[in-house]
């Protein structure tokens, strides 16, 4: 009886092996360069604070003041704009747009690149004849968006390897030198 257990187990000890042979991650998680690994964090809306906190500590990232990069939360703006409409009016689809704009810097404030533009949408049906639950529903997918634009963002800042935080970072300090002289 115990050999024949062994044999049910063999194939699952197989699959784990493969899966972490072949570089399987949990979604969500992403690797990061080594630089980036410690981050200060300047950002003035303090919902989205939370959900960015927690996308970064997620991905190994802690947050500190004295971290030798900044990730800067420049603005989160929200639009909701109508785009049908119904034949008597009590229905509407609404688009929901967010837009991110952040920049990295490093902890002296020089910013590496210029601002970068996170943005997505979402629709969603407005019914006036129901407007309390279309509100709730408003704020759902608002939330949820806001979530995906802290994801979103994360994997930009996965994107920069080391050689290219080294080879900004030189950038920056030249043109900052180039620029007193």
């Amino acid at each position: 009886m115990s050999t024949q257990r062994n044999y049910f187990l063999y194939p699952f000890v197989v699959l784990t092996l493969l899966l972490a042979g072949c570089g399987f991650q949990l979604r969500g998680q992403m690797d990061i360069a080594p630089e980036l690994k410690t981050l200060a964090l300047t950002n003035t809306d303090r919902v989205f604070n939370q959900d960015l906190i927690m996308v970064l500590e997620t991905n190994g990232i802690t947050i500190s003041d004295a971290a030798d990069y900044r990730l800067r939360i420049l603005s989160l703006e929200r639009e909701n704009k109508e785009i049908t409409l119904s034949g008597g009016g009590i229905v509407s689809d609404y688009e929901l747009t967010g837009t991110l704009t952040w920049g990295l810097e490093t902890a002296s404030g020089l910013a590496l690149f210029p601002a970068k533009e996170v943005r997505m949408s979402r629709t969603y049906q407005y019914s006036y004849n129901h407007a309390t639950a279309s509100r709730s529903e408003e704020d759902l997918i608002w939330n949820e968006l806001t979530q995906d634009l802290a994801i979103n963002l994360m994997r930009q800042v996965s994107a920069i390897s080391s050689e290219q935080l080294a080879t900004l970072t030189a950038d920056a300090r030249a043109a900052a030198e180039a620029v007193q002289q």
